[in-house]
């Protein structure tokens, strides 16, 4: 065999080999039927924390002099406070703000500056439900002009044993729903083959502001009651079925 023959030979093997190796497939493997649903939980909890906010606010001729009658009246507020039960780590200031107190002046037909005001946001946070009115009551006796508003939620420890809750309550919940679809078309439910989160939600109860008036009987605090949260969750889980 000369020496061409042999070079044609070689080049016809590796043509057939590189085809071989290209039409080579995995085998295809077997489709599973599955099921999709969502399942949803929805129940009460007990708020075990609450945040109140109250304003001082103050007006003054000059702004220096509305600033310090402003932190006279804060400084007291807080010290109350404190003595009242709260720990300075539960309050922090949520905004400070000074600035001219203005009117329209019809005769001049302008804005007239008339001194300035001050106004002071303090955040109270306690996780003893009964005390709020009280140390709203506190507040407003130390010179507080407002509660801004009140809201009862849950702490960060009882949210989550509730948002756990509410998620094992959920896939119970399609749990349930698949099999009765199942059930429905002959079928046996399987295992699961993924669980996803859609939502979770756990709504703090919200109360508006609340005007302080002059001569409010310092003996009484306001009662103030909680109402209890809605909670609520929804997953999508898919099962096998056969």
């Amino acid at each position: 065999m000369n020496k061409l023959s042999m070079m044609v030979g070689m080049i016809v093997l590796a043509v057939v080999l590189a085809a071989c190796t290209i039409t080579v497939q995995q085998p295809a493997t077997e489709r599973q039927d599955v099921i999709t649903v969502t399942g949803t939980s929805q129940f009460k909890a007990v708020p075990d924390q609450a945040t109140v906010y109250l304003q001082v606010e103050t007006n003054a001729s000059t702004a220096k002099e509305a600033q310090n009658k402003n932190s006279k009246i804060m400084d007291a507020m807080q010290n109350a406070l404190l003595r009242a039960g709260l720990d300075s780590r539960d309050m922090e200031t949520m905004y400070y703000n000074v600035y001219p107190n203005t009117y329209w002046d019809y005769e001049k037909n302008r804005q007239v500056e008339d001194g300035y005001k001050v106004s002071h946001s303090l955040k109270i946070t306690t996780d003893d439900i009964k005390k709020v009115g009280t140390y709203i009551q506190v507040g407003v006796d130390a010179g507080a002009t407002s509660v801004n508003s009140i809201s009862f939620e849950l702490s960060k420890d009882a949210e989550k044993d509730a948002k756990n809750e509410a998620l094992k309550r959920a896939v119970q919940d399609a749990k349930s729903k698949a099999e009765a679809l199942a059930a429905g078309i002959d079928k046996r439910l399987g295992k699961v083959v993924s669980v996803s989160i859609n939502e979770y939600y756990a709504y703090p109860i919200m109360r508006g502001a609340v005007a302080m008036a002059e001569g409010m009987d310092k003996a009484v605090p306001p009662p103030i009651a909680p109402q209890e949260l809605d909670v609520s969750a929804s997953v999508q889980v898919v099962f096998e079925i056969a």
